[in-house]
């Protein structure tokens, strides 16, 4: 029986020794000085990211508390990208970790550093001639990256509002920052003086053959070369519609340029049309600005400050830098995502997590994430082409919520390649949630809501839009589709936005967008201030919204309700009602969860959609210590009388209504303060909780 016992506990201790060393085995280490042929251990670290990915997919389970690849600092050039597949999963409470070692910095990088002693002075007279500036004929650089392996530069191509967003180019960085692509004029913009011909729309056969033709006034497209891959960039048409148009020729005796490509509503010289040109050899003239002889393999810049010890890339990788098909409980922390003409992260999956990263220089987007579950938090994410985060999840016929949040994150100087209608963060689906992050410096929407039950609070909104018109910072466009609704905006603080163009709000329901609430936000000096100011809160025709305790200070104007189906848009009734009543008959929305959650939706056909009188605005404070208020009343309305709005116990001030601090930028109230008599039931909004909560990127990890 001891004998037994004996052996009963040497093969008990056997087992939990080898349980021990496997949970041991499930942390591996990449070193840029490894080996793909090493154990994978601290000591004999593997070489490559691939290399862990298999240690990870030929362990029998993942054990309980997860498995870890840990990075050492270092760059690790990427030329393909990492793909991660559902064999690459963690589960439920057992995460796979992709993470930066403690104290250091792994940065996966999708470009080519070009050294200093590439670049040497132009002597050559054909190319120095071309330039306009003679003091940048004597400082004008080249490098040639045929030399150096690097022949694949991508090309320019055409894009804009309602357009394919191509892939951009090869783009230059140096010490970080974006190069500009040599252009006129160096800042601001020239104006069409004469729409010739107005060419195509997006509709006509022959849009992508042949452009409009326009007449200038400025004399300098007269010096450029007429054998050149010139483009424009800016408005041509409609305000919202920015465009990227070739040049297919200039006629410098009549001054005039034709465009290779139609607008989508035409060449109109209509509000005033803004554009530059840009890709100039000529028009080198600014640290800066740079060239690429695509059919030499040569890289021209007017090298700005500090060249000589600069860190100085080109972006080389066409693919998404992350790749996830399917891949469950995966988690990226610590690790800088630097330099693509992509993405960083891309696919499908549950349970994505992305924690403390540095996500910057990418050509299209920083996220694009599709599933359930995914967490962004305590990220800085910067210089990305076009939209920074997408997230579509969640079930539309449940109503089940994706559960993906935004959390903590700085997002800013995204919309750099395709400049409108993609925001820092796009919603798709059902129940995701953006909270204490901080948005700034974008030139057209911040967030762009489709779906349902989407919630947004506590963030910080500043410094944008810079570039373009009627637009929101917050903004949905989904008249055509009443189901979706449900969206909360709560708790919000949006800084002196949307106010540096006309026709600019800080959120913006447009055409049609129902059932919205509105709550409990600070708007301070939002929407612009001149002869037709924009609200705060604009919208276009939208029904049940609910706008409610929130604070407008110094707004030009608070709400305006347009009914623009009564008004400028009347031609588009019957396709909205069409679409309608194609909704209403292909769902019997009375039997899903749809018709409890938004008792409204069942009545869609019987309420008048021209004129909907279910927006409140209740319980708001409305102060203007130096913006004069635009509008008499609490609120606006155009194309229909203002009862149609539902107003309650709204309290515009005369004198400060009780902040701590309001001219130094502190909008907490006094527990005292007399808006809490002069507006009954009025809630104290947590001012010092709104924006991040603390550091992003790497230097937030414990």
């Amino acid at each position: 029986m001891r004998l037994l016992s004996k052996k009963i506990i040497v093969l008990m201790s056997l087992v939990f020794s080898s349980l021990f060393i496997y949970a041991e085995e499930a942390t591996f280490y990449v070193s840029l000085d490894g080996d793909d042929k090493n154990l994978g251990s601290k000591t004999q670290a593997f070489r490559t990211l691939e290399r862990a990915q298999k240690a990870i997919q030929n362990l029998r389970a993942i054990p309980v508390g997860g498995a870890k690849v840990i990075l050492r600092g270092g760059i690790y050039q990427r030329s393909t990208s990492f793909k991660l597949t559902e064999a690459d999963s963690g589960r439920g409470g057992a995460t796979v970790t992709y993470m930066s070692a403690p104290g250091e910095l792994a940065t996966l990088f999708g470009g080519r550093i070009l050294k200093r002693e590439w670049f040497s002075p132009v002597t050559k007279p054909a190319v120095l001639k071309r330039l306009i500036s003679a003091k940048a004929q004597t400082k004008l650089l080249k490098c040639n990256l045929k030399a150096h392996a690097i022949s694949e530069y991508g090309a320019l191509k055409r894009r804009g509002f309602s357009l394919p967003t191509p892939q951009p180019p090869l783009q230059l960085f140096v010490n970080g920052k974006q190069m500009t692509l040599a252009r006129y004029p160096n800042e601001g913009h020239m104006r069409i003086a004469k729409v010739l011909d107005m060419g195509p729309k997006r509709n006509d056969k022959n849009f992508n053959k042949q452009g409009g033709i326009f007449t200038y006034s400025d004399k300098r497209p007269g010096l450029w070369g007429t054998e050149q891959d010139i483009w424009l960039n800016g408005v041509f048409s409609k305000d919202w519609e920015w465009s990227f148009n070739k040049v297919a020729r200039i006629e410098e005796k009549t001054a005039k340029i034709t465009l290779a490509y139609g607008e989508v509503s035409g060449l109109l010289n209509w509000k005033k049309d803004f554009f530059y040109a840009e890709n100039i050899l000529e028009e080198i003239d600014m640290p800066g600005e740079y060239f690429i002889d695509r059919n030499e393999g040569i890289l021209y810049i007017l090298p700005p400050a500090d060249f000589d010890n600069a860190h100085i890339a080109v972006s080389t990788l066409r693919q998404s830098m992350v790749e996830l098909d399917g891949a469950e409980y995966l988690s990226f922390q610590g690790i800088r995502f630097d330099t693509s003409r992509k993405s960083a992260i891309e696919g499908k999956g549950k349970a994505i997590g992305i924690k403390s990263c540095e996500i910057a220089r990418h050509g299209i987007s920083a996220i694009r994430l599709k599933g359930e579950g995914h967490m962004i938090e305590s990220c800085d994410i910067y210089q990305i082409g076009g939209t920074a985060i997408s997230l579509d999840g969640g079930d539309w016929e449940t109503l089940k919520a994706s559960g993906c949040v935004v959390e903590n994150t700085h997002i800013h100087h995204w919309g750099e390649w395709q400049r409108v209608y993609c925001p820092g963060v796009t919603l798709r689906g059902v129940g995701h949630v953006v909270r204490h992050s901080e948005f700034d410096n974008f030139p057209h929407n911040a967030i762009e809501i489709r779906g349902n039950d989407h919630l947004i609070e506590y963030n910080l909104f500043h410094n944008g839009p810079s570039d373009f018109k009627d637009m929101g910072v917050i903004y949905g466009n989904m008249g055509t589709k009443p189901h979706h609704r449900g969206t909360i905006i709560r708790r919000n603080f949006f800084r002196a936005v949307a106010s540096e163009k006309p026709k600019q709000n800080a959120v913006y329901p447009d055409n049609g967008t129902m059932g919205w609430l509105i709550e409990e936000n600070i708007f301070y000096k939002t929407g612009n201030t001149g002869p037709k100011p924009m609200g705060a809160i604009m919208t276009n025709g939208g029904s049940y919204l609910t706008i409610r305790n929130n604070m407008f200070i110094d707004c030009a104007s608070t709400f305006i309700q347009s009914y623009f189906l009564a008004t400028w848009n009347k031609k588009a009734v019957k396709s909205y009602e069409k679409k309608w009543l194609a909704l209403m008959e292909s769902y019997n929305f009375d039997t899903m969860p749809h018709g409890r959650r938004y008792p409204g939706l069942v009545n869609l056909l019987e309420e008048d959609r021209i004129q909907p009188d279910s927006c409140v605005f209740e319980r708001n404070l409305i102060w203007n210590p130096s913006v004069p208020l635009k509008h008499e009343g609490f609120f606006t309305t155009k194309g229909g009388p203002t009862n149609l709005v539902k107003a309650r116990a709204n309290h515009i001030a005369k004198k400060d209504p009780g902040f701590i601090n309001w001219k130094a930028g502190e909008f907490s109230l006094r527990k005292d303060a007399p808006v809490l008599k002069s507006i009954p039931g009025f809630k104290l909004i947590p001012f010092e909780k709104i924006g991040r909560k603390g550091p992003v990127g790497p230097s937030s990890r414990p």
